[in-house]
């Protein structure tokens, strides 16, 4: 017991000290290509929002309060279209998941592309605007969307971790789904996410 508080607290100072990223979700299967993800464009608007728990970021060697500055996801198979308006979107909840959207009262936008269309599989990573300070009590939300595309492909697949109602989401061939935050469909393929942070005493501009 006492090594492992040592170790809690010696993983604290390292982040606090340098930074550094990490990934949550352990899961290795990856989306359909005609399923709903964050870089899925088999339907031309997509709205969907995902919770990391604070015991989550805890067990990766997060601990707060730190900044994000960075976020990813595993990208498996390529989007065919391009996504107008991409944005990640994050706030702090008490929710544990998303078996209902989580509302967008004090919703950050901290990444936005007017035209995004990865290129590279792997790990792909978004540089925030503004650093969000994650206060390292609340559990984290992860909310994605974009605009109408100009077709729809089935296409866009990204790697995720089996968890009951761990992805919840809109989707609409017509109608912007964007600041929709209603109905839709819960789901288990809650994408995998990598972190990257950075120490809360760092002279960072916070938005």
């Amino acid at each position: 017991m006492k090594k492992t508080i040592v170790f809690i607290a010696f993983l604290m100072v390292i982040s606090g000290l340098f930074g550094f990223e990490a990934i949550i979700g352990t899961g290795t299967s990856v989306t359909g290509t005609s399923a709903a993800s964050p870089i899925n464009v088999y339907f031309r608007s997509l709205h969907g929002q995902s919770v990391y728990t604070k015991a989550e970021l805890n067990s990766a060697g997060i601990f707060g309060p730190v900044y994000i500055t960075q976020l990813g996801f595993n990208i498996v198979g390529l989007p065919a279209v391009t996504m107008p308006n991409f944005v990640v979107r994050l706030k702090h909840t008490t929710a544990t998941n998303v078996f209902t959207f989580v509302n967008a009262d004090s919703l950050v936008t901290v990444y936005s592309n007017p035209a995004y269309l990865p290129t590279q599989t792997g790990w792909n990573l978004y540089n925030f605007s503004a650093p969000f300070l994650w206060n390292g009590t609340d559990n984290l939300l992860v909310d994605t969307a974009f605009g109408i595309t100009s077709s729809y492909n089935r296409s866009g697949t990204v790697q995720y971790t089996s968890i009951e109602n761990g992805y919840h989401y809109l989707i609409n061939d017509n109608v912007n789904q964007t600041n929709i935050f209603d109905l839709g469909t819960a789901y288990f393929t809650r994408p995998n996410i990598k972190l990257v942070v950075e120490p809360a005493y760092n002279d960072l501009k916070l938005q």
